[in-house]
C-alpha cells in the first residue's frame, strides 16, 4: 500500500499527469489523502492526476483533495482515470474538489474513459469555473457495464464549447443490451444543463443521487 498526505504539487509540468502520474498494478492499493495540485500543466492528458490500472487494484481519495487551476492541452485538465484492466476500485470517501480547470479537448475538470468493468465511487465532487471544447466539467464515456455512483455533485460556472457545459456522458454498449431507455431528470438548482448521448443501455448502472441533480438511466 502506498499512502501520500498533506503533499502540495505546484507548478508541475510535463507530458501526461504533470502532477502524479500512476500505474496501479494488480492488487495494488494507493491512498491520497488531501492532497492539493495547483497550476499543473499536461501536455497530454491529466493536468494533475493521471491514473492509469494496468490490474485490479485500488485508489481511495480521502479528505478534501483539491485541483486548482489545472490544465491539459489534450483531455482532462484536472483528473484522468483511464483503466486498462477490469476490477479495479476507485473510491473518493472526502471531496475532490475543481476550481478553474480547464483542457483543449474533453473533460475540464475529469475525463473518465469506462472501457473496462470496474466501480467507481464518489461521496462527493464539486467543480466550479471550469472549461473545455466537450464536458466543460465532467466527461465521461462508458463502453461496458460498470458501475459508477457519485453521491453529491455540485457543477457551477463551467462552460464548454461544443457540448456540455457541467458535464458530456457518452454510453455506448454493443447488443445485445436494450436499445431503449427513458431517461428521468431533476436539475432544477444546476447551474447549466447536462448532455447526454446514449445508446443501447443495459440499466440500471450509472446514477446521480444528489441534492443538487439526480439522474437515472433505467428501461
Amino acid at each position: 500500500m502506498q499512502y501520500y498526505e498533506f503533499k502540495v504539487w505546484s507548478a508541475c509540468e510535463a507530458g501526461y499527469g504533470a502532477g502524479i502520474l500512476m500505474d496501479i498494478n494488480d492488487e495494488s492499493e494507493i491512498i491520497l489523502n488531501k492532497i492539493t495540485f495547483d497550476t499543473c500543466i499536461a501536455d497530454g492528458d491529466g493536468g494533475g492526476l493521471y491514473t492509469k490500472f494496468v490490474g485490479n487494484g485500488t485508489l481511495t481519495m480521502t479528505g478534501v483533495n483539491l485541483f486548482k487551476n489545472c490544465s491539459s492541452t489534450n483531455y482532462a485538465g484536472g483528473f484522468c482515470i483511464s483503466p486498462l484492466n477490469p476490477d479495479y476500485t476507485i473510491q473518493i470517501d472526502g471531496d475532490i474538489q475543481f476550481d478553474n480547470c480547464s483542457s483543449v479537448q474533453q473533460g475540464g475538470a475529469v475525463l473518465f474513459r469506462c472501457r473496462q468493468i470496474g466501480q467507481f465511487y464518489a461521496n462527493k465532487i464539486t467543480v466550479k469555473d471550469c472549461n473545455s471544447n466537450i464536458g466543460g466539467g465532467l466527461f465521461i464515456d462508458i463502453s461496458v457495464k460498470a458501475t459508477i455512483v457519485i453521491n453529491q455533485l455540485s457543477i457551477q460556472g463551467c462552460t464548454a464549447v461544443d457540448g456540455g457545459d457541467s458535464s458530456f456522458i457518452s454510453i455506448s454498449i454493443p447488443a445485445p443490451y436494450p436499445a431503449s431507455h427513458a431517461l428521468n431528470q431533476t436539475s432544477d438548482k444546476l447551474a447549466y444543463p447536462l448532455a447526454f448521448i446514449c445508446k443501447y443501455i443495459a440499466p440500471p448502472y450509472f446514477e446521480f443521487n444528489s441534492t443538487r441533480c439526480k439522474f437515472q438511466i433505467q428501461e
